[in-house]
């Protein structure tokens, strides 16, 4: 996931490049997790997520979308 989909959702923020500051990442997370409704949706996204198989449903989605090792028996990099 990106920053964009992450703030899409409401459970994340993606400041302007040039509004970020040394602290601006440690303040934001900071808001986010003091946020309730923030909370409220990383809880529902977890409960989509698990819904759909989780992360090793993702995993496996993703690795049969990799090419295969090639003919000299060379492993994924």
């Amino acid at each position: 996931m990106n920053a964009e989909m992450l703030q899409g959702l409401g459970v994340g923020r993606h400041p302007p490049k040039g509004e970020v500051t040394a602290d601006r990442p440690r303040d934001l997370v900071l808001a986010l997790a003091d946020d309730p409704g923030v909370r409220e949706r990383c809880a529902a996204v977890r409960s989509d997520v698990a819904g759909e198989g989780g992360a090793a449903r993702a995993a496996d989605l993703i690795e049969a979308e990799l090419p295969g090792p090639s003919a000299a028996g060379d492993v994924r990099a």
